[in-house]
């Protein structure tokens, strides 16, 4: 898996690459969180194999750092749709952005590609609240 992700990645990095200029890479993950029993969905020992994951992704692209976020710290305490909404409608704002996503045919996955998003929207300021003062 890991070697696909970092594939993926590297078909848009090598442009960049041949162009001769140099590249920093920062890979950004949600830091994974075990949750008391109540809360917590599926098996705690996937999010094991997550954080190997994204460490492999990170070496195989060569990254130059590595940024793991707290599901709190990204999205706070919002519910997943509406996270996902938001997400939408910051990609909105560039709508060649959007062209870009590629789900999942397993509609029940789709919010792992909409928190990938969140995560990079988080990363370079594109996710806060929008703030709305009164004239």
């Amino acid at each position: 898996m890991a070697e696909g992700v970092a594939a993926f990645v590297s078909s848009f990095l090598e442009p960049l690459r041949a162009a001769g200029g140099t590249l920093s890479i920062t890979v950004a993950s949600e830091c994974p969180q075990v949750y008391t029993a109540g809360k917590s969905k599926g098996d705690p020992n996937d999010l094991i194999e997550l954080a190997g994951v994204v460490g492999r992704v990170a070496g195989a692209l060569g990254a130059t750092s590595e940024r793991s976020y707290l599901p709190r710290e990204w999205k706070g305490t919002l519910d997943g749709d509406v996270m996902v909404e938001r997400i939408k409608a910051r990609l909105g704002e560039r709508p060649h952005e959007h062209l870009r996503v590629q789900l999942p045919r397993a509609s029940e996955k789709h919010h792992n590609v909409w928190d990938a998003i969140g995560i990079g929207l988080h990363v370079v300021g594109r996710l806060a609240p929008r703030k709305v003062f009164p004239r």
